[in-house]
């Protein structure tokens, strides 16, 4: 397509180099001049210019129509000739390769020209490198065998072995890792990369489980050349983080659904460290009873000798609030607040463990309120009772009704566990496989 153009003016000798391909109009001489790769060129006199210039792409690199006509603006083939004579194509391929071996005599601050069995490589100040020389007469040994931070027993060394230092002793082993360098003659860098892993990191923990996701956090490794973090999950890669990052949200999880996570450190050569491991539960329902009449729980008649109680109770004031009653057939065997608010256990149970640590009962309150909790009773008489336990009831009532939440209450005969109830799953159905049916009257999942 066509296209009008405005041509800048100025007088001849005001005329600077212009680009290639700008027009400029001498106005004192009437001569119409393009920039080129050559410099200004003159295109015509104003008597030879047509009342309308059209300007249009030509087929044909490094030119322009005019009115037409074809009208060079450039010439490229120089800049290839000049290229060509630059570079070879062959020597550049050549000097792409970076991956090859060296021999220890080419580095260039090592210096082994003296080979002698006992030699070692020690490094002299005054040459600013490595020399291959005989061991200080002052240090009383004549090989390596005879410095006490040396041990060339546990392995034997073998050729090509090399010195390791580890926890304060050198051992020989084998060398590891390739040489990788780029392909210079004269002052070259040679480079052992390590194949040994990074240290792992610290702390590694979960936290704030909620019934679809969970944080992962943990401190930074210790070694210096931890380039990334990898996440495992059950053994498959769920994400790679910066070093800088020290935590990481798992989301889209099952509700109360055991998970294992694993976190590996990497060096910037790939080395990757076996990893720690955590394992966490996402968090499951509870069974909220409401403190009003004939809300509480009963479990069948069994044989049981230890209750481990996970709740939450929010204590109702002047009155006797029962949370465990076991009394209709194994006397006093309950747990309950009283009326003036003193917490108390009955006599059949010897031992009671509240998060794990022993109490002294007559010590009051021993029973949190608002926080879930668990409660531990064990009864250690050898007596082989039967019962039916009332939970959140008085059982001869039923009476004294309380309010809470539970979590889970499992009884246990001799360390097997005969009934556990989960509320976690969300259901009143006991665990254990044993099939004993809970009696439930009242109670919300929540």
């Amino acid at each position: 397509m066509p296209y009008k153009i405005q041509i800048k003016s100025c007088l001849k000798e005001e005329l600077s180099v212009l680009d290639i391909g700008e027009f400029c109009f001498c106005i004192d001489t009437n001569e119409l001049f393009i920039g080129t790769d050559k410099g200004n060129e003159l295109l015509a006199n104003k008597r030879d210019i047509p009342s309308t210039l059209i300007i249009e792409e030509s087929a044909s690199n490094g030119f322009i129509v005019v009115n037409g006509a074809e009208l060079k603006v450039f010439d490229e083939k120089g800049w290839f000739e000049q290229l060509g004579s630059k570079a070879d194509r062959t020597e550049l391929e050549n000097k792409a390769e970076v991956v090859h071996t060296h021999n220890l005599s080419e580095v260039k601050d090592v210096d082994i020209k003296a080979r002698e069995d006992g030699f070692a490589l020690l490094y002299d100040n005054s040459e600013g490198k490595f020399v291959s020389k005989a061991l200080p007469t002052e240090s009383g040994a004549t090989s390596l065998g005879e410095l006490l931070d040396v041990d060339l027993t546990t392995p034997l060394p073998i050729d090509d072995d090399v010195l390791t230092f580890k926890n304060g002793i050198w051992k020989a082993s084998a060398l590891t890792g390739s040489v990788i360098t780029e392909n210079f003659v004269n002052g070259e860098l040679v480079e052992l990369p390590t194949t040994s892993p990074p240290e792992e990191v610290n702390n590694f923990v979960v936290t704030t489980i909620t019934r679809t996701s969970l944080t992962l956090k943990w401190s930074p490794s210790l070694s210096s050349n931890v380039m990334t973090y990898n996440i495992y999950h059950d053994n498959v890669l769920i994400d790679t983080l910066e070093y800088i990052q020290l935590e990481k949200v798992v989301d889209d999880l099952s509700v109360y659904t055991e998970y294992t996570f694993r976190i590996t450190t990497v060096d910037d050569y790939g080395n990757e460290s076996p990893g720690i491991i955590v394992n966490a539960r996402t968090e499951g329902y509870s069974l909220k009873l409401d403190g009003l009449p004939n809300s509480y729980l009963k479990t069948p008649i069994l044989a049981h000798d230890e209750v481990i109680f996970e709740f939450k109770v929010q204590k109702k004031p002047n009155v006797t609030n029962y949370y465990l009653d076991s009394r209709l057939t194994m006397p006093n065997s309950h747990v309950r607040t009283n009326s003036s608010g003193n917490d108390s256990v009955g006599a059949f149970y010897n031992r009671v463990y509240v998060d794990d640590v022993e109490v002294n009962t007559s010590s009051t309150p021993w029973i949190p309120e608002a926080v879930f909790t668990e409660v531990r009773l064990v009864d250690e008489s050898g007596n082989n009772y039967m019962a039916s336990t009332t939970i959140f009831a008085n059982a001869l009532g039923p009476s004294d009704i309380s309010k809470g939440e539970i979590k889970r209450i499992r009884l246990l005969k001799e360390g097997i566990i005969v009934a556990d109830y989960d509320f976690g799953t969300g259901t009143y159905a006991d665990q254990s496989g044993n099939d004993n049916t809970l009696l439930h009257i009242a109670g919300v999942f929540i």
